[in-house]
């Protein structure tokens, strides 16, 4: 399965943690690194126009929910992945009201993401 054909299922439903893991296996990535790969290129792709907020909001809300599930059954204690966290709070910023009088994707998310981008492609 590729990048595109899993960021598509994500924008459609949740996927089950398990055949998550399984797609990854498959694909030669730990769950992480698949998790940073699709959020990058999802906010890549709204950066550029491909895909609007609605879509890349709903693809990281089913990424977030996979990595705290994976957070959560990890003994130990572990962090979320990143940037693949910094890409979930940059669009849940653009989720809501910040109580000022501006569309909060150009205000947070935006910029968010391009600070985020230009620092991932710089590592």
């Amino acid at each position: 399965m590729t990048i595109d054909t899993l960021i598509e299922r994500l924008h459609n439903s949740v996927i089950e943690r398990s055949k998550f893991g399984t797609l990854c296996a498959e694909a030669n990535f730990t769950p992480d690194e698949m998790y940073n790969r699709i959020a990058i290129k999802v906010a890549e792709g709204f950066i550029s126009g491909d895909i609007d907020f609605a879509y890349g909001d709903a693809v990281m809300n089913n990424i977030w929910s996979l990595m705290v599930a994976d957070v959560a059954v990890q003994e130990g204690g572990s962090a979320l992945a990143e940037p693949a966290f910094a890409i979930y709070e940059a669009f849940d910023a653009g989720e809501w009201d910040h109580g000022e009088p501006c569309d909060p994707v150009e205000k947070f998310t935006r910029p968010q993401l391009r600070k985020i981008l230009g620092e991932s492609t710089s590592q």
